[in-house]
């Protein structure tokens, strides 16, 4: 959910608030997060008391940039397939359907009900400019083709829910990372049961914390995707040390209508691929030859017991991607926003007419009005609650 602060056709500003907050499991995030949207650009932002802003590279885009992915050859012959300007507008309409999809699954985790959505649908893909119209047939098709899917996915993901009785603590709740100077909106942090049971005894079943990630795509989840979900679980860890996580996955809808059972069901994968290393290798005994030395086995001879150390490949893979990110973040004195020649924001590689500067002073002047009507407000409520004193 968000609170907007500026919005024009150039730049919007807008402070990120979860869409539920459990403040009884959880205590409260240690910082307002702020979002910057700009074109297809996104970036977040923190200020503090003296209204200076600190800049985020969003979780997505550090994914989109830095994290190696084997589907990225497949969306790139796809692109040039069917063209630039088609898949383009193809994404973009997926995007906007997963946005919706993620607003009405938000509403759906809290309530466990689907409502009819079709009259809001059908503003919202206005607004998007996904059809000019209600008035041509193929226009109307389209508003009933999404409004189908969207009952349909949401029926996949309440069968999910239930089954693993999932409890919300923090629904689309927006977090920074100061040490990876990441930042994100994690769609789901939430206590579930860690497998799907039938007929074990309630007392009986395992909960744990999780990190779920919603997918409006069914063609599966790949490496960026949980590397997605390894960052989120670290910023989450900074924001809430207290509150460690069990598990991280992804879940998205099947197209159920096409199976056999013709059930509504999740795809749910949680992630994690655990290793083992050994420990204690440099504890080798030597021989005159410089050698180590091996025993009537085979085996290398040790001062101590040699023991099997666990540790999770994706951990150590999203903290190289974190390392090479910020290797490459130059400007930290410039609040991690690439400046080019010309003193332009860089948000995302691409062109921008909107400098830094505008972009500072934009962002402390609109705060320095939020702060002073909430002064006001906030006298307001003083001489009021005076006022019911005195009476």
């Amino acid at each position: 959910m968000e609170n907007i602060i500026f919005d024009t056709s150039e730049i919007q500003l807008s402070e990120i608030l979860a869409t539920y907050f459990n403040e009884t499991a959880i205590q409260l995030p240690p910082n307002r997060v702020y979002r910057i949207d700009k074109t297809d650009e996104r970036w977040y932002y923190t200020i503090d008391k003296e209204l200076n802003p600190t800049f985020f590279m969003s979780v997505t885009a550090w994914t989109s940039k830095y994290v190696k992915d084997r589907a990225d050859i497949g969306i790139g012959l796809w692109r040039e397939k069917v063209g630039t300007e088609v898949a383009n507008e193809r994404l973009y309409d997926r995007s906007c359907y997963g946005t919706f999809m993620h607003i009405k699954l938000g509403l759906l985790l809290q309530f466990r009900k689907i409502e009819n959505y079709y009259a809001e649908l059908q503003q919202y893909m206005l607004d998007c400019g996904i059809i000019k119209s209600t008035n041509t047939e193929a226009e109307r098709k389209l508003i009933n083709k999404w409004n189908r899917d969207l009952y349909f996915d949401l029926l996949c993901y309440k069968d999910w829910i239930i089954k693993y009785d999932v409890k919300p603590i923090f629904i689309e709740g927006g977090l920074v990372s100061l040490s990876d100077r990441l930042a994100g909106s994690l769609d789901l942090v939430c206590e579930m049961y860690d497998k799907e049971y039938d007929k074990t005894p309630i007392e009986k079943r395992k909960k744990v914390r999780a990190i779920i990630d919603f997918k409006s795509g069914k063609n599966g989840f790949t490496d960026k995707h949980i590397m997605q979900l390894y960052e989120y679980k670290s910023i989450w860890l900074e924001n809430f040390p207290n509150y460690p996580i069990d598990i991280v996955g992804n879940v998205a809808p099947t197209d159920w209508q096409k199976r056999k059972d013709k059930k509504p069901k999740c795809k749910f994968e949680v992630h994690s691929e655990l290793r083992t290393k050994p420990t204690n290798v440099d504890s080798m005994v030597y021989g005159e030859d410089g050698r180590p030395i091996l025993d009537e086995t085979g085996h290398y001879v040790l001062v101590g017991e040699t023991k099997e150390e666990s540790y999770n490949l994706y951990e150590v893979q999203r903290k190289n991607y974190v390392a090479n990110y910020l290797a490459e973040r130059e400007e930290f004195d410039k609040n991690y926003i690439k400046i080019d020649n010309d003193g332009v924001i860089d948000l995302d590689s691409t062109e921008s007419d909107f400098s830094i500067i505008d972009l500072q002073e934009l962002i402390i002047a609109k705060h320095q009005n939020l702060v002073d009507v909430e002064k006001e407000v906030s006298e307001i409520e003083t001489e009021q609650n005076l006022f019911t004193t005195i009476e």
